[in-house]
């Protein structure tokens, strides 16, 4: 299943924001989304709007949703594990 990876704008920014080394560790993982959106290293979130899910990538977290129908891995959120949570809010459908 290939699936095309798109950005939130303030998770877009959030990702051009974040340390040069970082952003090289991020990108690959972020590429990897569009052939295996659910890896088995990502997990869901507790406590959170239905479906959104988490990929650690060191010190830094992805959150992303997987919409199956329209092909599509949404990013909502990436950043250091401590603040990213409270930033990446899915629009509620």
């Amino acid at each position: 299943m290939s699936c095309q990876v798109l950005f939130d704008p303030a998770a877009e920014r959030a990702f051009l924001a974040l340390p040069k080394d970082a952003r090289q560790r991020i990108a690959p993982r972020l590429r990897a989304l569009a052939d295996a959106p659910r890896p088995p290293t990502a997990k869901g979130l507790v406590g959170s709007p239905k479906g959104l899910r988490k990929l650690r990538v060191g010190p830094y977290r992805v959150v992303y949703f997987v919409d199956d129908e329209a092909g599509t891995v949404t990013v909502y959120g990436v950043g250091h594990r401590g603040h990213v949570y409270q930033r990446a809010k899915r629009p509620e459908a």
